[in-house]
């Protein structure tokens, strides 16, 4: 609060990032606007977070219990925030309404499609890969993103020896996992922020996939010529495919198991 926006933007290297998201909370600020003018001066993009709104509803609900209307507050919300940032100069804001509780209501799905439309094709893949898996369709666009990418042909450059790509492989593979929330990590966060036990979510996945896949791949005979290479570079990526389905598979039972403990609440 204590930089001018011109100022804080040279701060942080402004010129090094392809758009900002502004995140306000309970009441808007002028500094918001200046820095929304700031940053479309310098012709760059940026979108509007107002978070929180699971309050602004518990609070209009306590308040007008009779005329509650969910989507008329959100709405009123939306176009005060907008009215706000047109009022103080800037032009066609983007306004999204969250929850941090509840990424799967509101405005969360809109925010992550347009950012998905927006970027690039490199930054919209390692943007999808680091949302977490607040829905089944994000987990499907994770594995349809990673399909796409070709991921197997950037980590794996066959040879006369299959042994020779089973370290890339596997970091491959372990890359899989934690971009479905199923590394050592990610189970223990998750059930934190549910309040359930981690056990809980563990025991829907199958622990041993990594084990078993790397098994598979140690099997594969050595290869020589040309032709078996090729070969062997298919069975490998057909390996790697029946991975990334196993994941994207536990992916979903976590979600499912997580969701279960959101209804019980």
């Amino acid at each position: 609060m204590d930089f001018r926006p011109e100022r804080y933007l040279q701060q942080v290297n402004f010129r090094h990032y392809d758009f900002f998201v502004i995140v306000a909370s309970e009441r808007f600020r002028s500094s918001h606007a200046d820095l929304a003018r700031e940053i479309q001066r310098m012709e760059k993009k940026f979108y509007f977070v107002r978070c929180k709104v699971d309050e602004d509803l518990a609070n209009a609900r306590r308040a007008h219990p009779q005329a509650y209307v969910e989507e008329n507050v959100l709405q009123r919300i939306r176009e005060n925030a907008r009215k706000c940032l047109r009022d103080q100069g800037t032009i066609d804001p983007q306004v999204f309404l969250l929850s941090n509780w509840n990424l799967d209501q509101y405005d969360f799905p809109l925010l992550e499609e347009t950012l998905e439309n927006d970027l690039p094709r490199l930054q919209r893949l390692v943007f999808l890969l680091s949302l977490p898996n607040f829905s089944p369709e994000i987990i499907e666009k994770k594995k349809s993103a990673l399909v796409q990418a070709r991921t197997v042909s950037a980590v794996f450059n066959p040879g006369p020896s299959i042994d020779c790509g089973v370290p890339q492989l596997i970091d491959c593979m372990s890359s899989y996992c934690k971009s479905f929330g199923l590394d050592d990590d990610s189970p223990v966060n998750f059930a934190q922020q549910l309040g359930k036990p981690v056990v809980d979510l563990r025991a829907v996945v199958r622990a041993d996939c990594m084990t078993r896949t790397r098994g598979i791949l140690s099997a594969i005979p050595l290869v020589g010529g040309l032709v078996e290479a090729q070969m062997t570079f298919l069975v490998t990526c057909t390996v790697l495919q029946r991975f990334l389905d196993n994941v994207a598979e536990d992916a979903q039972r976590v979600l499912i198991k997580a969701l279960e403990a959101e209804e019980k609440k």
